[in-house]
C-alpha cells in the first residue's frame, strides 16, 4: 500500500508541469530572426520571449482589439492574435513571446504575440510599475492620443461607446465624453488677430466658456482636461499651427529665442519676465542685469518694436509690443520652447549634446508679444 501512495505521489509530479505547459496558447506561426537589410525596402524580423508587460486593450481604426504596452521601454502595440481573451477599455498584465516586423516601402511597424503563457486583468494601481513611454504624435490608428505639453501625462483611446477613456499615472483612468474644440480671437495692436484654439478632453455639461476661463485663469476641473493648442491651417497656404505658439511670438519659437554669452556663471535656473514698459524706460542697472547680458538681447528687442526684425531674408515683420522672458540656466545653441500644463512658456532643451560638440549658454532669452502676456500672464 505505501509502494502504491509513492507511485502515485511521483506520478503526480511528473504530470503537474506537463498540464501548467498545456495552458500555453501559441499561434503555430514561426519564429522569425531575419534582417534584410542588403535589400531596397527590406524587412527586419525580430522575437522576444517570456516577456511580461502590463497593457492596455483598445479597439483600432479596422476593428481589431490591439494591447499598447505600458513600459519605460517600450510603444508599439500588440496584436493577441487570438491568443488572450481581453476586452477594450480593460489593463492586463501578459507574459508572451512576440514577432517584430519593421521595414518595407511603407515603413512598416507591427508585432503580433506567438504565444501567450498568462493574462491576468489589472488595475490603474499597478499599471504603470514598469514606467512608462507615451507616444509622441497623435491617433495613427495604432497609437493612442497623447498630449505634448509638459506636466500632463495621459495616454486617451477612443471607448467603444462613445468618448474617450484616459489613463495616467496621477490620475488614474478617467472618461470623457468627447474631443472638443474651443476658438476665440486675440487681438494685436499692429497686427493680424490670432484665432486661438484650446482643444480638450471633456463632459457635455461643460460650457466653451466655463474650460475657456479655468485654462486662462489657470483653475482646474475634473470635468475636462487640456489636450493640445494645435489649430487646422485655414490660410491661403493651408499651414497649420499651434495658437499659443503663434500669438506668443508671432509664428514660430525660433523666430525669437536668442542664447545670451555671459563671464558671470548661473548658479540656479531662473525665469523672469521683463516688460515692454520696462524695456523701454529702464538701463541694465535698474533691470538689475549683467551690462553683457543686457546688450544681448537689448537690440534684438528694439528690432522687434520698430519694425526692422527680419528673419533669414523675409520682409520685415510689423512692430509690435514686446515682453522679454529671460531664463537663467545651461543651455544649448538648439534650445526649443514649450508650454506646460499650465499654459507657461519654458526653455526645452531637446536637442542630443552628448555626442556633438555645442557652446552652451547661461541665458536664453524669449520675445513675447504683450497682448499674448496680458492674456496668459508669464510672470
Amino acid at each position: 500500500m505505501f509502494r502504491k501512495i509513492i507511485a502515485v505521489i511521483l506520478t503526480a509530479a511528473v504530470v503537474l508541469p506537463v498540464c501548467s505547459c498545456s495552458t500555453v496558447k501559441r499561434s503555430g506561426k514561426p519564429y522569425i530572426n531575419r534582417s534584410d537589410d542588403f535589400v531596397v525596402d527590406g524587412f527586419n524580423y525580430r522575437t522576444e520571449e517570456k516577456q511580461t508587460d502590463n497593457f492596455i486593450a483598445y479597439r483600432c481604426k479596422d476593428g481589431r482589439v490591439l494591447l499598447y504596452p505600458v513600459s519605460a521601454e517600450k510603444a508599439l502595440a500588440c496584436d493577441p492574435d487570438g491568443l488572450c481573451d481581453v476586452e477594450p477599455g480593460g489593463m492586463y498584465k501578459i507574459k508572451y513571446d512576440v514577432q517584430y516586423v519593421t521595414g518595407g516601402f511603407a515603413g512598416i511597424m507591427k508585432a503580433y504575440f506567438l504565444a501567450v503563457y498568462s493574462c491576468t486583468k489589472i488595475d490603474c494601481d499597478t499599471l504603470f510599475e514598469n514606467g512608462c513611454l507615451r507616444p509622441v504624435c497623435g491617433w495613427s490608428g495604432i497609437f493612442p492620443i497623447a498630449p505634448r505639453v509638459d506636466g500632463l501625462d495621459y495616454m486617451a483611446f477612443e471607448n467603444e461607446d462613445g468618448g474617450y477613456d484616459l489613463y495616467s499615472e496621477t490620475c488614474g483612468k478617467r472618461h470623457y465624453d468627447e474631443m472638443r474644440e474651443i476658438k476665440f480671437p486675440l487681438e494685436f495692436e499692429n497686427d493680424d488677430p490670432v484665432e486661438m484654439e484650446f482643444n480638450v478632453f471633456c463632459n457635455k455639461d461643460l460650457t466653451d466658456e466655463y474650460i475657456k476661463d479655468c485654462l486662462l485663469n489657470r483653475k482646474t476641473d475634473e470635468g475636462f482636461i487640456f489636450f493640445n493648442a494645435d489649430h487646422p491651417g485655414d490660410t491661403a497656404e493651408g499651414m497649420n499651427y499651434d495658437s499659443i505658439e503663434k500669438a506668443s511670438v508671432g509664428f514660430i519659437y525660433w523666430h525669437n529665442i536668442i542664447c545670451i554669452e555671459s563671464d558671470e556663471p548661473v548658479t540656479e535656473e531662473t525665469r523672469r519676465l521683463i516688460t515692454y514698459e520696462e524695456m523701454r524706460d529702464k538701463t541694465a542697472d535698474e533691470l538689475g542685469l549683467p551690462q553683457d547680458v543686457y546688450d544681448q538681447f537689448y537690440p534684438a528687442w528694439e528690432a522687434r518694436v520698430n519694425g526692422s526684425f527680419s528673419y533669414y531674408g523675409t520682409d520685415n515683420e510689423p512692430a509690435a509690443k514686446y515682453d522679454v522672458l529671460l531664463f537663467g540656466g545651461d543651455f544649448g545653441q538648439n534650445v526649443d520652447m514649450q508650454y506646460d500644463s499650465d499654459l507657461k512658456l519654458q526653455p526645452y532643451d531637446w536637442h542630443d549634446y552628448e555626442n556633438t560638440s555645442a557652446q552652451r549658454f547661461p541665458y536664453a532669452a524669449l520675445f513675447i508679444r504683450s497682448e499674448f502676456n496680458d492674456l496668459l500672464p508669464q510672470d
